[in-house]
């Protein structure tokens, strides 16, 4: 009786210049990168600026997906409550039809129908 509607995000990474796997990969290999460099050092100071901008790069794509995503959440939402409301519909309409046909034979034979 249920319907299972699933709704199908795609996005396109095609143009991007790399993946978010690719960022959070550099992020931990430039960690990695950090332990074995001397504190104060020129590398370490470059190594842990570029670590910021890729934290930030990051982050700031995590918040872009989240933003673009509470849309279809909404979308979603209001499609589960159309759903419920219309499986409370249909309860009250058979339950109404049920003690308004006990003697009406062509209402139960349409009532067993849309029960199927």
């Amino acid at each position: 009786m249920a319907e299972e509607i699933v709704k199908v995000i795609t996005i396109d990474t095609r143009k991007s210049e790399r993946s978010i796997k690719d960022l959070k990969d550099d992020i931990k290999a430039l960690k990695k990168e950090l332990e074995n460099t001397t504190i104060g050092s020129k590398d370490f100071d470059l190594k842990l600026t570029q670590l910021g901008k890729l934290q930030k790069e990051y982050k700031a794509i995590n918040e872009e997906i989240v933003a673009s995503s509470k849309p279809v959440q909404k979308q979603m939402f209001e499609l589960a409550r159309f759903g419920e409301n219309l499986a409370k519909s249909y309860s009250a309409i058979n339950a109404a039809m049920g003690l308004l046909s006990d003697g009406n034979e062509d209402v139960q034979i349409a009532l067993a129908k849309t029960a199927r």
